[in-house]
């Protein structure tokens, strides 16, 4: 079948790798997609005395608050990713971008897993060694544990 692309979007580096994957020769055949991660707006799992507790009126708004907020944050997200593609090569231009929730490394491989692409292309940025230890990188995980072939592109590549 064709190439089968997945771009992680850096907002930081995203016009360094845009230029950089501009360079490439890409099979005329080849697709490619667009994906970030965005914070969840709620963790994984509620405890049920969260769950069950009644809510006040002040309560309520404020989750409805939080809620639209949230919705404006992935619309505004799902907005810069369509933008970004059109700096990108053609393969990228033909599927529509994806927004998903959570970790960044567990949501990525999610994702590899699910959409089993050729290769994944992940930017590095470089963090010093405490970020490193205690956040670990998301780069990192990926060339790790990704079931394809993984091209990590540095921040200062381009």
């Amino acid at each position: 079948g064709p190439l089968r692309v997945l771009l992680a979007y850096d907002p930081l580096h995203g016009g360094q790798h845009a230029e950089f994957l501009g360079k490439l020769a890409w099979p005329q055949d080849a697709v490619g997609q667009v994906a970030s991660v965005i914070e969840s707006m709620l963790p994984s799992h509620l405890p049920d005395w969260i769950v069950k507790r009644a809510r006040d009126a002040v309560t309520e708004a404020m989750s409805q608050a939080w809620v639209r907020e949230h919705k404006q944050e992935r619309e505004a997200k799902e907005q810069e990713l369509r933008k970004y593609t059109e700096s990108l090569p053609a393969l990228f231009q033909s599927s529509p971008p994806l927004v998903v929730e959570g970790n960044p490394a567990e949501q990525l491989l999610e994702l590899i897993e699910r959409q089993q692409p050729s290769i994944v292309v992940v930017g590095k940025a470089m963090k010093n060694f405490f970020d490193r230890l205690f956040v670990g990188s998301v780069s990192e995980k990926i060339l790790a544990h990704a079931n394809c072939s993984v091209l990590v592109i540095p921040a200062t590549t381009v």
